[in-house]
This record gives structure tokens, sequence and C-alpha cells, in this order.
């Protein structure tokens, strides 16, 4: 996927989201720590595997030795 479909994709699940708040109200605790095989689960593992493809990888400072 490129990264123009990558951000169609993301803007498409944010719209999901908001559609399942509306309909199903906010749930803090369920979006922290969702149960398995919740509505809230697989979209955060949906916007994890989105956003690992969109955002840059860190590298951390390492000494040389």
């Amino acid at each position: 996927m490129d990264h123009a479909q990558v951000i169609q994709e993301k803007l498409k699940l944010d719209q999901e989201f908001r559609a399942y708040v509306a309909e199903h109200g906010f749930d803090y605790a369920q979006y922290c720590a969702p149960t398995p095989g919740s509505w809230y689960e697989s979209y955060r593992k949906r916007v994890k595997a989105l956003e690992d493809q969109m955002l840059t990888k860190l590298e951390y400072w390492k000494p040389s030795n």
C-alpha cells in the first residue's frame, strides 16, 4: 500500500470510529484496555497497523564502545 492509500484507509477508520462512538457512546476503559474480540480491540489493531506504515521508526541513541 502506498502512502496515499494508507492515509485514505486511516481517514476511513477515523470515520468508522466517530460513527461507532455516535451510536454506542465512548467507553474509555474499553478504549484503553479492550477486551479480546471487542470492537475496540479490532479498531486499535487496525490503527496500529496503519500507523506502523505511516510513521517513521525512531532509532534510539546507542553509545559507541
